[in-house]
């Protein structure tokens, strides 16, 4: 079962002023939104990332990253694995990386954006499986690296892995 995330008014207001505090933040550090489609505003972007990484948060019950200044490459941790989250508002859209190089964390989970702004979870992939199966890309006239969303593993698989992981270390 694909997770769907609703979010309440209050937790949508929260969402709505992180994403803009963090694009404030960026935007004077220097760093650029990681838009690909360019008919989107850095605001819409910001909104769209902070929607698909407080998702993840929802779900798996953790902290996003609360890092003003330069991205520290991860979203979140679950169990003791940096995460990162990539989120779209295409329906059959990819985990897109600019390059190889841009997964730093163990673990990417794509966030689908829909119109409501509930948030669909398809799966997730180990760096090592994407640097396995990813294919290049060019979208919008740029480059990049992608994953489709049938190489992704179930979310439901993640959550089995970081309760068995958590099990060994309690014992």
């Amino acid at each position: 079962m694909t997770p769907v995330i609703e979010f309440t008014e209050s937790e949508l207001w929260t969402i709505r002023q992180m994403a803009t505090a963090r694009g404030r933040f960026s935007r004077a550090s220097g760093t650029a939104t990681q838009k690909v489609d360019e008919s989107r505003t850095d605001v819409e972007i910001d909104l769209d990332g902070m929607l698909g990484e407080m998702a993840v948060c929802k779900w798996f019950d953790c902290w996003p990253s609360l890092e003003n200044g330069p991205d520290p490459g991860f979203d979140t941790f679950i169990g003791r694995f940096k995460v990162q989250v990539k989120a779209t508002r295409h329906q059959n859209g990819k985990l897109l990386m600019k390059s190889l190089d841009d997964f730093d964390a163990a673990i990417a989970i794509l966030a689908i954006i829909n119109e409501d702004l509930t948030v669909r979870l398809p799966g997730w992939c180990s760096r090592r499986d994407f640097l396995n199966d990813h294919k290049p890309f060019n979208a919008y006239g740029k480059d990049g690296v992608a994953l489709e969303q049938t190489k992704l593993r179930p979310i439901s698989e993640l959550m089995a892995s970081i309760r068995s992981e958590q099990l060994k270390r309690s014992a």
